[in-house]
């Protein structure tokens, strides 16, 4: 194999590296939201069913989307590489 057939074959192998997309993963999108300061936004869970011993103080604190840590969010943005 000469040194030019090998140069050729590894630049086409450090293109596709770049050129490749990366994949959203669709549990995150379907769950979080960015802000327009990039902050992740979430609703807060628990409103499904089972919901009359839980007080009202409890229903309307769980009704407005809450924004996630930075710790946290560090994940769901690797999850959603693109935005959402």
């Amino acid at each position: 194999m000469s040194s030019a057939n090998c140069l050729r074959e590894s630049q086409f192998f450090v293109s596709l590296l770049f050129s490749m997309k990366l994949k959203t993963k669709k549990a995150a999108a379907k769950r979080f939201r960015f802000s327009a300061t990039g902050k992740v936004k979430f609703q807060r869970t628990g409103r499904r069913h089972n919901l009359s011993k839980h007080s009202n103080v409890k229903m309307l604190s769980k009704r407005a989307c809450t924004y996630m840590i930075d710790g946290d969010a560090k994940h769901v943005r690797k999850c959603l590489p693109y935005g959402n």
